[in-house]
């Protein structure tokens, strides 16, 4: 199913907002697919390349990247935020995708900016991760002129999806899945967790790659060119930490609670206690479950966040992680994608102040207690 594509206007920046005095001008914002497989899509993506930029350079908005697996929530994410932000309701409830070979690009409209919200598909950015494959077009045509002018990143991790083997909305208890059902899992989570860690270090080597050709000449970047996996591991080692702020948002908040069960079970024999969205501390639930994606964070990346996000609310007795057919989407539904989007719009932290890691390393002396039993597990 196609998405609806609005078309928006809004006035630029410093324009007039109260009628006294006319507006010099509208920038006119449009939500659009790109299918990347089509005959004619290197003209069309070079086209929406240099509008992208264009729109930033500007000051009209932010650019900022929304990547995660296939149904974990990144196009409803963005759906429902610009349908929020328009006060244009009536986004399709039943979950959405974005096709391998495709991208989204979400236009939010603002008081003030639209920013622009690039929606990857899920299954070309899980091929990110698996250095066997060939990159993916999306990364060569499209991602990596954008990455190198990036304002933002939002990775969603749907645990509802991850651990839906170990939960069931007719029993408040922890499910036992099979051997072959809890290696399937493995897999789907080492996926997703590669993903994440490939598309952070071509984040970083972007965003630092003029300093780093002038720093060693022997590295293959080139800025018209996706550097491979390699090559970006090679440069990775000597970037700088990035400068863009980083939000992990964990999708789909509604389902960890659902019938009987009074949270999400995480995977393991069941010494863990289920997670509530209600009363779980996001920062340590990304630490003691993607202990490998929180230190990239805490070494490479400047401003970083987790948080619970929802798009929407499923009401129905069972809902399934991976389909909805009727939804609540009223806008106290809208649970986190606000805050998120604002996180890597127009966070706080600017230079000069202090970087997540330093704040965190600080908190660990003031309230060792909080840390205290959180050691990191990772997926199982």
């Amino acid at each position: 199913m196609e998405p609806d594509l609005r078309q928006h206007t809004a006035p630029p920046v410093g324009a007039s907002a109260t009628g006294n005095g006319a507006p010099r001008s509208y920038a006119r914002m449009e939500s659009r697919r790109i299918h990347l497989g089509d005959a004619d899509s290197h003209e069309q993506t070079q086209r929406v390349i240099e509008e992208l930029l264009e729109h930033q350079a500007a000051r009209r908005g932010k650019v900022i990247g929304l990547a995660g697996l296939p149904r974990h929530g990144k196009t409803k994410f963005a759906e429902r935020l610009r349908e929020h932000a328009a006060q244009r309701p009536g986004a399709d409830p039943r979950y959405n995708k974005t096709h391998t070979g495709e991208v989204n690009i979400y236009y939010i409209p603002g008081r003030d900016q639209h920013h622009a919200v690039v929606d990857l598909a899920g299954e070309d950015f899980q091929m990110l991760g698996q250095y066997e494959r060939a990159l993916p077009g999306l990364v060569q045509r499209f991602l990596w002129p954008v990455l190198q002018r990036l304002d933002g990143l939002i990775l969603m991790v749907a645990f509802p999806t991850l651990w839906a083997g170990w939960n069931d909305p007719d029993s408040a208890g922890r499910c036992r899945p099979s051997d072959t059902e809890r290696q399937q899992m493995r897999n789907v989570f080492e996926s997703m967790l590669h993903a994440h860690q490939t598309l952070l270090k071509y984040a970083v080597v972007a965003q630092d790659i003029a300093r780093l050709k002038r720093h060693d000449p022997k590295l293959e970047l080139d800025t018209t060119a996706a550097p491979s996996r390699n090559d970006v591991d090679d440069a990775f080692r000597s970037a700088r930490r990035l400068k863009a702020p980083v939000g992990v948002a964990f999708s789909k908040a509604d389902l960890y609670r659902v019938g009987a069960r009074a949270g999400l079970h995480p995977p393991g024999p069941g010494r863990e206690a289920a997670v509530d969205p209600d009363t779980a501390d996001p920062l340590l639930l990304g630490r003691r479950h993607l202990p490998e994606l929180f230190v990239t964070l805490e070494e490479r990346v400047r401003h970083f966040r987790f948080d619970f996000v929802q798009a929407f609310e499923d009401p129905s007795d069972h809902p399934d992680p991976a389909e909805a057919h009727a939804s609540d989407m009223r806008i106290d539904t809208m649970v986190g994608a606000e805050s998120m989007l604002e996180f890597v719009t127009s966070h706080p932290w600017r230079v000069p102040g202090l970087g997540t890691a330093t704040a965190l390393r600080i908190d660990r002396m003031l309230n060792g207690s909080r840390w205290n039993g959180e050691e990191p597990r990772g997926g199982e």
